[in-house]
């Protein structure tokens, strides 16, 4: 009788960028293979079995169970072989793991017959949050941006830089909300939406003079918060607002925090 193979649990850590496009990751593992060379000897403690019954008593009752047999180990014969120990013999084994794109945190992803089970984990992202399929964006802006209804860039997960555009002026407490920019759904071609809150980065002084006003229009029209170089070539969307009434509570209060 084969004992039964204890799975093994390991943790497999993703930036966000690879579950959004899925990734396939080469794992390099040590196979335990059975020996072949070993001699086999039928064991006459268990008759095979690999199981004994042992006799106990319970509340004055004799009870008896079913154990492994402390001779063979379980496995209803007992090995006897000079090159392996224990009847196995180890062997580097490379394995593919295909990782589909849209996985979440918690996936499992198993090999060796669901022996070894790889869990999906997410390395923190420094600009985006996850949540389940939508993602939140915290941008922050000058407020001469805010009040000047500028085009601000973007580079989004998918490696496009997008340029976010609105002809009002952009507001602390407005969450924007972008269809289809979101992430992947595993099940479907659908995508989770965007969700993009602004930080308004506001001057400590005020009442400034006409030449005052002309610099600070050229320092806070530039921000580097996403690295894009404003050359870059983008798509164009027209960012609206949405309605927080429809939206779960804990997805406002996540997109209303601060991403640090």
């Amino acid at each position: 009788m084969k004992k039964q193979i204890m799975k093994e649990y390991k943790d497999l850590f993703m930036t966000l960028e690879e579950m959004y496009t899925g990734k396939k990751i080469k794992i390099n593992l040590v196979k335990y293979i059975d020996c072949e060379s070993c001699s086999k000897t039928f064991c006459c403690t268990c008759n095979g079995t690999g199981k004994t019954k042992v006799t106990f008593a319970l509340f004055g009752m004799q009870q008896k169970i079913n154990q492994d047999c402390s001779v063979c180990d379980g496995f209803g014969y007992i090995r006897e072989c000079s090159e392996c120990e224990n009847g196995y013999l180890s062997k580097n084994v490379n394995y593919i793991l295909k990782i589909k794109r849209g996985c979440h945190e918690g996936d499992h992803y198993s090999v060796e017959n669901n022996s070894i089970i790889f869990i999906i984990k997410q390395y923190k992202h420094p600009r985006f949050i996850r949540y389940d399929n939508d993602l939140i964006l915290h941008k922050s802006i000058s407020l001469y941006e805010a009040v000047s209804c500028l085009k601000v860039k973007c580079k989004h997960l998918n490696n496009k830089v997008y340029t976010f555009s609105t002809k009002k002026t952009i507001q602390n407490d407005i969450i924007y909300k972008l269809d289809q920019l979101g992430m992947p759904q595993k099940s479907s071609n659908t995508y989770g939406n965007l969700y993009i809150k602004f930080d308004i980065l506001l001057p400590t002084t005020c009442n400034f003079t006409n030449e005052e006003d002309f610099i600070l229009k050229n320092l806070f029209s530039l921000t580097n918060y996403d690295s894009v170089d404003k050359e870059n070539s983008s798509e164009s969307i027209q960012l609206e607002t949405t309605n927080e009434d429809v939206l779960d509570i804990s997805l406002i209060r996540m997109i209303r925090s601060s991403h640090k």
